[in-house]
């Protein structure tokens, strides 16, 4: 094994680590490949590490190509703000500075070197405005140099594997596709010819646009365009026609089961003819761990995806989930999101990614896109992703809905200024719940638009619908903990094609499990045994006997609650998580409470010692001591 090799051994076991990145640096340089060590040295001086054994890197390593300032923007960025990046500009020879910018017009960072001939390519998304005007507008951003992401708001992009070039030719034969194009310059002409007849068309940049092809086609242009993977438009009996997963951001069924469900008379209606988990709760206190965990059905110490603001994606053997419909032969698109999991890997099996790095992730728009999409690819089989915002509180960052504006007095309001990650300990008013059951009647009534139009396309038999959410909110109870029940009970619906049919679930389920849901609803088993994922006895497994869900934030103590269905233990470190990930349990805290409405401290050392030892098992890997 090679120095370089050995380096890559011990940087798979900690991508967050200094003395990892060193080691890669100063291996990668020996082999002369100096701009993929840009990446680790930018990483080890972002991060306070001593870069002294790497003098030897070089201005040009950093600025000079494309390469080199491709792995520098890498180290840079944070991988939540995708498809945003970090660059550099010189104003006019005074000043060096970093601003960041939008990918579109190119490949997004990491796609660099990637093995797979279509790579990601970030497009300006247009469904209704006049061509060229919005790659325009985002050219106009990117030209003020500001370092701040949230400029960018409420703009979609289009993310989609691609190949580029002046000429395109293919003979698809008997069989019938659709192909993606793209143009790189305004109102650019293409040429469309089958050897029997020609057609132009004129494609605003940077904007994808769909041609139905079937037999011959050759494609030309005066300059370089842009063709996706083409998408074969074809029903195959071991695949569901659809596969839709739904994303609740933020919805806390803890607090919709104590309304008795008067909020979301759609979900329930749907999902009483499936399969409805009462007691699921999520990994993590936020979107970009949890939602990367059920990604990958891994625990965030498991699968390296533990801090979004330094670059470390998960192995390429990682089977996400997308991944794997992907293998399956489905055409897999994220119909409205973040780009979250997109930098990190858990995306990686998405043909196409329609997303922005803030808001405007609504029902309604996501719906509408939704039911496109589906009418236009109605002969291929689908999975489509869709990440919906709606129940998500962002204290005074955004407006709240007009209705709780005009049906609130002001002495009621809160108007204090609160940073935007304060969204996780808003305080419990009548404000805030007013406003977050009002978004949740919103999302539902949305929903209910979306199942019936499943219903009334789709057999019972042909497609599986699930619906959960990653985390809830702060706001229902006064306890100001990450996983008091407001805030870690989760939705888990299912519906569809094998799934049992109306029942309720009380078994304790975890968030991750949705990976061996999934693995079961669509036959890739063999994979479960690579994850944490656990199949629910709902579906012929075994109930978990106590769930995880913990908090592993560098700089921030750590925090794990662990359920039976008797008891919580909350357990929590003095010393804060370092960097690297890591942990200090020489000195915690921990309790244990039974679970429900009494919630009573339990002082039994049995209990009490159960705990202890199901956390030593849970915590191998991620504690610095034992």
């Amino acid at each position: 094994m090679t120095t370089l090799e050995q380096a890559y051994e011990e940087y798979k076991k900690n991508k967050l680590s200094r003395k990892s990145w060193l080691c890669m640096a100063e291996s990668l340089l020996a082999e002369g490949r100096r701009e993929e060590a840009v990446l680790f040295a930018s990483l080890l001086h972002r991060n306070g590490g001593n870069i002294s054994s790497l003098s030897s890197l070089t201005e040009k390593d950093f600025y000079g190509t494309e390469r080199g300032r491709d792995f520098f923007r890498l180290a840079l960025m944070n991988v939540s703000h995708t498809p945003l990046t970090i660059d550099i500009y010189d104003d006019a020879g005074q000043n060096v500075g970093l601003h960041y910018r939008s990918c579109v017009g190119n490949f997004l960072p990491g796609e660099y070197d990637s093995d797979n001939m279509y790579r990601y390519y970030c497009g300006v998304y247009n469904e209704g405005d006049f061509i060229n005007e919005g790659f325009k507008r985002l050219k106009a951003l990117d030209r003020a140099k500001e370092f701040s992401p949230y400029r960018y708001d409420n703009i979609p992009f289009d993310v989609m594997r691609a190949q580029s070039g002046n000429v395109y030719q293919a003979d698809f034969g008997q069989q019938t596709v659709v192909l993606p194009l793209a143009a790189t310059g305004p109102s650019q002409r293409l040429c469309l010819s089958d050897g029997k007849m020609e057609q132009s068309m004129v494609l605003g940049q940077y904007e994808f646009r769909m041609v139905r092809v079937k037999g011959k086609i050759k494609i030309t242009s005066d300059g370089d365009f842009l063709w996706g993977e083409p998408i074969v438009l074809r029903h195959d009996s071991k695949r569901h026609r659809l596969v839709l997963n739904i994303l609740l951001d933020s919805l806390s069924w803890a607090a919709v089961r104590e309304d008795h469900y008067k909020d979301v008379p759609h979900l329930k209606k749907f999902f009483e003819q499936g399969l409805i988990f009462d007691e699921a709760y999520s990994p993590a206190e936020y979107t970009f761990p949890s939602l990367n965990a059920m990604s990958t059905g891994k625990y965030m110490h498991h699968s390296g995806i533990i801090d979004e603001g330094i670059y470390a994606p998960c192995e390429a053997q990682t089977e996400t989930l997308s991944a794997q419909m992907k293998a399956q032969g489905y055409y897999c698109v994220n119909i409205m999101g973040d780009g979250r999991g997109l930098m990190t890997g858990a995306m990686r099996g998405f043909d196409r990614l329609i997303i922005n790095p803030y808001l405007e992730n609504y029902t309604n728009i996501g719906v509408r896109r939704t039911i496109d999409h589906l009418e236009a690819f109605n002969e291929c089989d689908n999975y489509v992703f869709l990440h919906i915002s709606d129940p998500h509180p962002f204290s005074n960052t955004i407006p709240v809905s007009l209705p709780t504006q005009t049906k609130t007095p002001w002495q009621e309001m809160s108007f204090a200024d609160s940073p935007r990650e304060a969204a996780l300990r808003l305080t419990s008013t009548d404000f805030f719940k007013a406003d977050n059951r009002y978004m949740i009647r919103r999302m539902d009534e949305e929903l209910g638009r979306l199942f019936r139009y499943i219903e009334d396309n789709y057999g019972e038999d042909e497609y599986i619908v699930n619906v959960f959410s990653d985390h809830g909110v702060s706001i229902y109870t006064d306890e100001q903990y990450f996983f008091k029940d407001t805030q870690c009970h989760v939705a888990l619906m299912c519906r569809g094609a094998g799934i049992p049919m109306g029942k309720h679930s009380q078994e304790l389920v975890n968030g991750i499990d949705l990976y061996a849901i999934m693995a079961r609803e669509c036959g890739f088993m063999q994979l479960l045994s690579s994850t944490d994922a656990n199949l629910p006895a709902a579906f012929g497994g075994q109930e978990r006997e106590i769930i995880y869900s913990n908090s592993i934030f560098p700089g921030q103590t750590y925090k794990l609650c662990m359920r039976t269905r008797d008891y919580e233990c909350r357990l929590e470190t003095k010393a804060v998580v370092s960097l690297e990930g890591r942990i200090n349990i020489d000195d915690f805290t921990m309790q244990v409470y039974t679970r429900g409405k009494e919630h009573s401290i339990v002082e039994d050392s049995y209990i009490k010692n159960y705990f202890i030892d199901k956390a030593a098992e849970f915590l191998v890997g991620l504690v610095e001591e034992i």
